[in-house]
C-alpha cells in the first residue's frame, strides 16, 4: 500500500500524493524494539521495512526481512545492504538507539523533492542540518531511491553518513530542509 499526502497548491484547492517508502532499520546491537517502535508510530508508515543486522542476533518479528552485514562498522555495509535491497520510491534509514516525532516520514514526504531533511537534537544539542556542513546524519533524512542507488553507499569510514549525502548533493538533486526538530539523535 503506497502513502497518500494532501498537499495544498497555490490556488488552495487540495490534491493527493502518492509516494511509497521503504524504511531500512540498522541493528548495531542496539534494540531493534525501539527501532520498530519509532517507524510504528508514524503518521506515515513505511510500505516496506527490511532489517540488516550488524552483528550479534535479535528477536525481530516474522514479518520483517532480515540481512546480516557480519561486518560492525557503524553500520555503512548495512545501510548499503539495505540500500540495494530497497524497492519503494523513498528510502528511510533508521537508527536502532534514536527517535523520531510522528510527523518525521509524513513532513519530509511531503516536501516532494528527492532529498530532505530535518534539524535534529543530539542530546539536548539542537543541529540546524545543511548538506554542505556536515550536520547531516543517516538517521535525519530521506532520499528518493533511484537517486540514492545510483550513488551507492560506498564509504565505511565513521563520517560516512555525510559522505553519502554529499554524493547526493553532487548529482544536484531538487532539495528541501524542513527546518523543525524532528529526529533525535542518542
Amino acid at each position: 500500500m503506497e502513502n497518500e499526502l494532501a498537499s495544498t497548491t497555490s490556488s488552495a484547492t487540495t490534491t493527493s500524493i502518492t509516494r511509497s517508502l521503504t524504511a531500512i532499520i540498522v541493528s548495531h546491537g542496539a534494540s531493534f524494539k525501539n527501532a520498530f517502535e519509532q517507524v510504528q508510530k508514524q503518521l506515515v508508515k513505511p510500505d516496506e521495512i527490511i532489517c540488516v543486522v550488524c552483528c550479534g542476533k535479535i528477536d525481530i518479528p516474522a514479518d520483517i526481512r532480515v540481512y546480516n552485514s557480519h561486518r560492525d562498522d557503524w553500520g555503512h555495509l548495512a545501510r548499503d545492504i539495505g540500500l540495494r535491497l530497497a524497492t519503494k520510491d523513498y528510502i528511510w534509514w533508521v537508527n536502532c538507539d534514536d527517535e523520531y516525532r510522528p510527523d518525521f516520514t509524513s513532513k519530509l514526504l511531503q516536501a516532494g523533492v528527492q532529498l530532505a531533511w530535518c534539524d535534529w537534537d543530539e542530546q539536548g544539542r539542537i543541529q540546524e542540518s545543511y548538506v554542505g556542513l556536515g550536520t547531516i546524519t543517516a538517521g535525519n533524512f530521506i532520499v528518493e531511491r533511484e537517486l540514492a542507488q545510483s550513488v551507492g553507499w560506498n564509504h565505511r569510514e565513521y563520517i560516512a553518513d555525510g559522505l553519502f549525502c554529499q554524493d547526493v548533493w553532487d548529482k544536484q538533486p531538487t532539495f528541501a530542509r524542513v527546518p523543525e526538530v524532528l529526529y533525535y539523535h542518542r
